[in-house]
């Protein structure tokens, strides 16, 4: 299984506009990538933003209603599962996590056990998008390549 995860908002939560802070992604078998998501992904972003290198920000982007229109079909319609966790300043998370980070990043693994008991498949890759921030937050949360967990 492949599982590919972006960040939303900050997870200091300071920002008034935005206060939230969520791990959100797809998953979808390793044999079905190219045909359920590459594949829809690439004519999405052709016919509706330009291109494969045009970068697609939600955040900093303000989409034409065709745009909206195109994203909400793919991820309505596409053949694979869609995983999320959100927290809020109201969310509680307990004293097992050091941060608002590991706090989402454990919601978002029991969301994905949910699909992995579903489905068979023998282990998990995941895919961060790129960030300087978030990318520094998921190497100090993540239990590293020889710490597996088992579904």
């Amino acid at each position: 299984m492949l599982l590919f995860i972006d960040e939303t908002g900050t997870d200091d939560l300071s920002d008034p506009k935005y206060p939230v802070f969520g791990l959100g992604g797809c998953a979808v078998r390793a044999d079905d990538y190219r045909e359920f998501v590459a594949g829809p992904w690439r004519v999405m972003k052709a016919r509706h933003f330009g291109g494969l290198e045009v970068p697609l920000h939600a955040a900093a982007l303000k989409f034409t209603q065709g745009q909206a229109e195109a994203i909400g079909e793919l991820f309505r319609t596409g053949r694979f599962y869609r995983v999320a966790a959100v927290a809020s300043k109201a969310t509680k998370l307990g004293s097992a996590f050091r941060s608002i980070y590991e706090g989402v990043g454990a919601m978002m693994l029991r969301n994905l056990a949910g699909v992995l008991n579903r489905v068979a498949c023998s282990g998990v890759t995941t895919v961060f998008e790129s960030s300087e921030r978030g990318g520094c937050q998921a190497k100090r949360s993540s239990p590293g390549p020889r710490k597996r967990r088992r579904w």
